[in-house]
């Protein structure tokens, strides 16, 4: 009875939960930007693969053999 009274006369302070608040907030954006930047790096890296497998030009084959596959 005499806490809830204590505590009815002067209100709690949410100013170190606010604190506590901000802090996760900051820390959650942070995870998010760093797994963005990954996964734009990542599909960064497949695109500039994709694309450099499509632009090599094998060179001709030397023989007819080659052109088969066939070892002499």
């Amino acid at each position: 009875m005499l806490v809830a009274r204590i505590r009815a006369v002067r209100p709690v302070s949410t100013r170190p939960l606010a604190v506590v608040r901000t802090c996760t907030h900051l820390v959650a954006l942070g995870v998010a930007y760093d797994g963005l930047h990954a996964i734009a790096r990542l599909v960064s890296g497949l695109i500039g693969r994709a694309r450099r497998r499509l632009n090599r030009i094998d060179p001709p084959p030397e023989t007819i053999y080659d052109s088969l596959g066939v070892r002499r």
